[in-house]
């Protein structure tokens, strides 16, 4: 669904991982309410491709060199 509106390089399925590993607790409630879980990249796809074509990672949140596009990223996530 959300590949159908973002397109597929906007939008990829990763391996679990266990970070978050406390937000299964908000699906265990009395109401047995559904959850869902997705990440928010915040790299602009040209900056990806730059560092892919040097063999490297793109910088991440955790980093001092990480530059997300913040308006792009938080419109397509508040939309997702």
């Amino acid at each position: 669904m959300l590949q159908e509106r973002f397109g597929s390089l906007a939008v990829r399925q990763l391996d679990p991982v266990m970070g978050g590993e406390d937000f299964s607790r908000y699906g265990r409630t009395e109401e047995d309410i559904p959850i869902f879980m997705f990440w928010v990249g915040g790299t602009p796809q040209d900056t990806l491709i730059e560092y892919q074509s040097r063999g490297q990672s793109a910088p991440g949140n955790h980093s001092a060199l990480f530059a997300p596009d913040a308006e792009t990223s938080i419109t397509m996530a508040t939309e997702a």
